[in-house]
């Protein structure tokens, strides 16, 4: 016992060190801010009045971006906590990286275990897992948040559906939980990773045992993860069909393919820039191609999977005819990387010769550590210093002194009302009434717009700088009033001489009814190892006392 407790601390502390150094180069620069960087920061910001409002005026150039309903944000709050502690925007952020970077170690290394039994190649996964060059893209030079978030949770979710489909079937709560926190992260990822389990499920189906209760196990599974999310799929669904807004453009999935001889020159050199696999994710798919002989048939069909993936990211498959149909919501084909990578990497080392704890695991894993690191820093400079990802002048590194202030005034196109003014194109949302500018006097709080204004002419319908959604509560000089839409901004209507006009907005009571859905069956989930055995002791006892009465 005492051995097994010095062996976890030792891999723990391991996977601690490999997670700094994956970090470093986040630690000693400023802060690449590409798009989603900025929005997540943004979005990091707007959490301050997040549980009673949809809208944070202090964000977004003050446009009034309506994001929360539509971007799961449980699982982002903790970084708006970080950022309460340490005051700074920056330092919050890259704590909060690398906390995500070592808990996804961490549940790499344990779902591992759990299929595997072996420490060493646990270990050896979870480290090539953390430096996959998929993931850190995502990290640096991406911003992918919710992304990164998701790989935190692959594992735990794979590792689920594998009990619900070859291991112990009741340990399904294992995928109730990576489901649920991917839902509450990012949704592509979810409907992605559903569609996989799908596609693996029915491949699971002509060879498993006790299909019945796996069914059921995954049926059970699939309840609870509804059950626990509702507190976001309701407000999501019913905003949805009230309130259009501009989503994420959808490119052509075309754009995202690469010649194969590109492919594998970019692989060869670990450039992230296309966003491809990496020089590791290259290594474990040959050596799992070698290895073929010895895998199971389930395994052969992962790698079947994924080797299909990774040609689709070629010119070679015939993207184009996918653009209309679901596969298009990907937006991005090399999306299905972060899928390949950890099947990939599972199989190559499930297959590799055991290391047991010792001398031999200590220097094969600094070893490891030393070769990953050195090309995880050489990828991150050559992109760091591309003109192409990070242009000089532009803005886009913030320090600690800059990042909340120009993390403020960042203008975001995503989730503005369908058709309103895009400040992609567009710069001047300055009030305007009968197409002229109106000079007036704004204030904003995070949970409400203000505007006084004085209107020399009749009344008339004023054009606001803020973005008009349905659910909007507008009044002027204290009486409600509905609204206009103009441009997609809100319109509102004032009378000759001056007025005062606040907008804001707040969560319905179908939205507080969910999320209390949501909590009361965490806590009866959480507990259910206590109140289940009373309940259970509680019918046995039952039972007895029934037999006796029809006696």
């Amino acid at each position: 016992m005492k051995k097994r407790a010095i062996s976890n601390t030792a891999i723990i502390i391991f996977l601690l060190a490999a997670s700094l150094a994956f970090c470093y180069p986040y630690l000693r620069s400023g802060l690449g801010v590409p798009q989603d960087t900025r929005f997540h920061l943004d979005r990091i910001l707007g959490m301050s009045n997040v549980w009673h409002s949809p809208v944070n005026f202090l964000t977004y150039a003050h446009r009034g971006n309506m994001v929360a309903p539509y971007y799961p944000w449980i699982t982002l709050y903790p970084a708006f906590l970080l950022y309460k502690v340490f005051g700074s925007l920056t330092v919050a952020y890259k704590v909060y990286m690398f906390g995500l970077i070592f808990a996804g170690s961490l549940t790499s290394y344990y779902s591992f275990l759990a299929m595997n039994k072996n420490r060493g190649r646990a270990t050896i996964f979870a480290t090539l897992y953390t430096f996959a060059s998929y993931h850190a893209l995502n990290v640096f030079l991406r911003g992918a948040v919710g992304e990164v978030l998701c790989a935190v949770f692959l594992p735990v979710a794979f590792l689920g559906l594998y009990e619900v489909l070859r291991g112990n079937w009741r340990k399904w709560p294992l995928l109730t939980a990576g489901m649920t926190l991917i839902l509450y992260s990012h949704l592509l990822s979810l409907a992605i990773t559903a569609g996989l389990m799908l596609v693996l499920t029915v491949l699971a189906l002509p060879g498993m045992q006790d299909w019945q209760k796996r069914l059921i196990a995954g049926v059970k599974a699939t309840l609870l993860t509804l059950l626990l999310s509702v507190g976001f799929i309701v407000p999501f669904l019913q905003i949805s069909r009230v309130q259009k807004v501009a989503l994420p453009v959808a490119h052509l999935l075309e754009r995202g393919t690469v010649p194969p001889s590109q492919l594998i020159s970019d692989m060869l050199n670990n450039y992230w820039g296309t966003y491809g696999l990496g020089l590791v994710i290259l290594v474990a798919t040959v050596g799992s191609l070698i290895m073929w002989r010895q895998l199971a048939g389930w395994e052969r069909a992962l790698l079947g999977l994924s080797l299909l993936m990774i040609f689709v990211l070629t010119t070679l498959f015939p993207i184009a005819h996918f653009n209309h149909t679901l596969l298009n919501e990907l937006q991005f084909i090399w999306r299905l990387n972060a899928f390949t990578s950890l099947f990939v990497l599972y199989i190559f080392c499930a297959h590799l010769p055991a290391i047991h704890f010792g001398w031999q695991f200590i220097v094969s894993g600094v070893v490891l550590l030393g070769v990953l690191a050195s090309m995880h820093y050489t990828s991150y400079k050559t992109v760091r210093n591309s003109q192409m990802f990070f242009p000089a002048g532009q803005g886009l590194v913030y320090n600690d002194a800059n990042a909340e202030h120009l993390t403020r005034t960042y203008p975001h196109s995503d989730y503005r009302p369908e058709n309103a003014l895009n400040p992609a194109y567009v710069t001047d949302f300055r009030p305007r009434m009968r197409g002229k500018v109106v000079k007036l006097q704004s204030h904003y709080t995070t949970d409400v717009a203000t505007f006084t204004v004085r209107n020399h002419q009749r009344a008339g319908i004023l054009r606001t700088s803020v973005y008009r959604y349905d659910s909007a509560l507008v009044h002027v000089n204290g009486k409600a009033v509905p609204t206009y839409n103009v441009d997609g901004m809100t319109g509102v209507k004032i009378p000759r001489g001056k007025s005062v006009i606040t907008i804001a907005y707040k969560y319905s009571g179908l939205t507080y009814l969910a999320r209390a859905v949501s909590i009361i069956t965490l806590l009866l989930t959480i507990a259910w190892p206590w109140w289940g055995k009373w309940l259970k002791r509680r019918l046995q006892g039952a039972a007895p006392v029934a037999r006796h009465a029809a006696n």
